[in-house]
Parts: C-alpha cells; sequence; structure tokens
C-alpha cells in the first residue's frame, strides 16, 4: 500500500523524482525510526503496567503525551535532516520578510531554514515547525524557486496564524484527551476481551496484539471527529 500511495501513484501523476532506490532507502530510514520509537513506547508501557497495576492507564497517557511534546520539538533538528539537506534561507530578503511577517505576529522563531525536497519531488511545501526553542519555518526549495515571495508570505501567514490562534495548543489538548481516553477505555474494557483469548492479564506480551487492536479501532472511530476538528481550525486560519 505504501508503494503505490508514496511512489506509484506520485509517479503516475508525475510528482515525484526520486528513484525507486533512493525510495527505498527513505522508507528504510523511516521504518528504523518507526521501530526505535515502537520499542521504547512498548517497553514503557510495559513498565508501566507493572509498576502502577491499578492506576496504570493515566501514567501512560501523560507518558505517551510527553513522549509526543518531545517528539514534536526534535523533528526538525533531528528527523528531517536525516531525509533532506537542511540549510538556511538563502534568499535574506525573502527571509527578512517572513522574520518581519512573525514579528507582527508576536510569534517567536529560531529562523528560516530551507531543504531540498526538489531532490525528491516536484510539489511546493512549507512548514512552521518545533516547539520552544527549535520552533522554525521551513520551506521546500520548490516554493522558494517557483512562487513570488508575496505569495509565499501568504502562505505562511496562514501557518502563522494556527500558532496565533492558539491552534496548536488545541490539538494537543484534543490529542491529550483522546489518549486518556483510550486507555482508560482499554483498562475498563480489557479484561473481557483477554479472557475471549484465554489471556488473564494485560502486562502479558502476548496482549500486544489486543492493545494494538484497540488503538487502531479507537483510531478509526476518532478519524471523523479528526478530520473535523482539522477542517475547522484551517477554515479559522484561513479567515485571520
Amino acid at each position: 500500500m505504501n508503494l503505490y500511495s508514496s511512489y506509484i501513484l506520485e509517479h503516475k501523476f508525475c510528482l515525484s523524482k526520486q528513484k525507486i532506490q533512493d525510495w527505498a532507502k527513505d522508507q528504510i530510514k523511516a521504518g528504523i525510526i518507526f521501530y526505535i520509537i515502537s520499542i521504547i513506547l512498548i517497553a514503557s508501557f510495559y513498565y508501566i503496567l507493572k509498576h502502577f497495576k491499578y492506576n496504570w492507564w493515566w501514567v501512560v497517557s501523560i507518558t505517551w503525551i510527553f513522549f509526543s511534546l518531545i517528539l514534536a520539538k526534535i523533528v526538525p533538528v533531528v528527523i528531517i535532516p536525516l531525509f533532506f539537506k537542511y540549510k538556511k534561507l538563502s534568499n535574506d530578503i525573502l527571509r527578512v520578510r517572513i522574520m518581519n511577517l512573525a514579528n507582527k505576529m508576536r510569534l517567536k522563531i529560531l529562523d528560516v531554514f530551507e531543504i531540498d525536497l526538489s531532490s525528491k519531488t516536484l510539489k511546493a511545501n512549507a512548514a512552521f515547525l518545533g516547539i520552544g526553542n527549535t520552533k522554525r519555518v521551513i520551506l521546500g526549495d520548490t516554493l522558494k524557486d517557483k512562487y513570488s515571495d508575496d505569495e509565499i508570505e501568504v502562505i505562511l501567514g496562514h501557518e502563522f496564524a494556527h500558532y496565533k490562534l492558539k491552534h496548536l495548543l488545541k490539538l494537543i489538548l484534543i490529542n491529550s484527551l483522546a489518549t486518556i481516553l483510550a486507555f482508560y477505555f482499554i483498562f475498563k474494557t480489557s479484561d473481557n476481551v483477554l479472557s475471549l483469548f484465554g489471556l488473564s492479564t494485560l502486562s502479558d506480551i502476548s496482549a500486544l496484539p489486543i492493545i494494538i487492536m484497540y488503538l487502531v479501532v479507537f483510531g478509526i472511530v476518532m478519524q471523523p471527529f479528526q478530520n473535523y476538528i482539522s477542517r475547522r481550525l484551517e477554515k479559522n486560519a484561513d479567515k485571520m
């Protein structure tokens, strides 16, 4: 499925410039990152289950929320450089315009950076990433080279509006609540489900597929609500 969506389909519509071997390298990198994160989360989950038998659900929730915030903080400085060449924006005039726009909206950002998005795709993109002292603007060179400074400023004005309207904080709160609800639901209902499979406790590693099933189903159920929230936030950012 991933091969079709991220490689075959992208080439079908002439959006990707990657050769199959380069695409495979990126997939391997992403797989390793996913594996490391999964091991950390699973290990922390079972450690908490062992030491907090009766209130593990809220300890796990807080741990996962904290871990997600750490990831959001390190993505622009650790993860993105693994996939793209990363440098400060070479267009000083555009950089000053973006920094001035951020100042007008009372947003503190470290700087404006560019990545070699053109090495992989023809699509143009920009992002406002990071938390705290890693907060920064990242422009794809496809956007920088194909769009005017005015157009780029409008695009980033939309991204800045999300922060100005505290959309990030709202999403963190919503996702945190969803995480707590998910693990509380597992806590309250897992005994009956485990018994169907001849298991007695979640701390049994054999119960891991059941936990994953819970999270997958919960994610599917929550998807329409998340889509609704996302569209509302996008509309609000457009209006600002």
